[in-house]
């Protein structure tokens, strides 16, 4: 199969979790800023027109997917990514990098992740029911997100959960995922950012 087959194959993936209907579960505030289904339907629409590129390649060890915001594109460690919900969940992940890019938003790389891992932890909840290892930086997540709709899990009213980076959960998250081993390199750049410098024609 040619390269460019392998990407459209590997678009259509992309855009099946980012269409799906548990993007709708995707709704709350960080420190101000809102992030929404409609922000993940964005980034499908600019995937389907290639502004948003993706494609595959080798990754590290643990890890399944990367955004690259100087070429504005998703990789993933195989063509055919987006095989079950939890890798529908890390598509969701990469998209809010995306996102965060194309807003040019200024944060510190934990805040990034931060907000990526309550977007994705929001998207699987919706598609399963499941007891969370909380022990992880994902499974965390998914009990911050399940608990910031207990008041209203139907989503039927209109307080969409306001999260705060100075919350002792989102401390907590923050500090999981600092000691996790896929973001060693955060302990020798604690104030790394992702250099967000937005999506022409986005």
């Amino acid at each position: 199969m040619s390269s460019n087959a392998n990407k459209a194959g590997l678009r259509k993936w992309v855009q099946a979790a980012l269409d799906s209907a548990l993007i709708d579960n995707i709704d709350f505030f960080y420190n101000g800023s809102r992030f929404s289904a409609s922000d993940y339907m964005r980034v499908s629409q600019l995937v389907r027109k290639d502004i948003v590129h993706v494609g595959a390649k080798a990754m590290n060890k643990g890890v399944e997917a990367e955004y690259h915001n100087r070429s504005n594109t998703l990789f993933y460690k195989r063509y055919n990514y987006g095989l079950d919900l939890d890798e529908k969940g890390v598509i969701i992940h990469e998209a809010t990098h995306c996102i965060l890019d194309i807003r040019m938003s200024k944060l510190s790389a934990i805040e990034e992740e931060v907000i990526a891992y309550i977007a994705e932890a929001s998207y699987v909840i919706a598609g399963a029911d499941f007891v969370e290892d909380q022990s992880t930086p994902e499974g965390f997540a998914r009990w911050i997100a399940k608990n910031m709709w207990k008041n209203d899990p139907s989503h039927l009213g209109n307080a969409v959960p306001k999260l705060s980076s100075s919350s002792p959960e989102i401390i907590l998250l923050a500090t999981m995922i600092l000691n996790h081993p896929t973001y060693k390199y955060f302990h020798s750049r604690p104030a790394a950012d992702y250099q967000n410098n937005g999506v022409k024609n986005a």
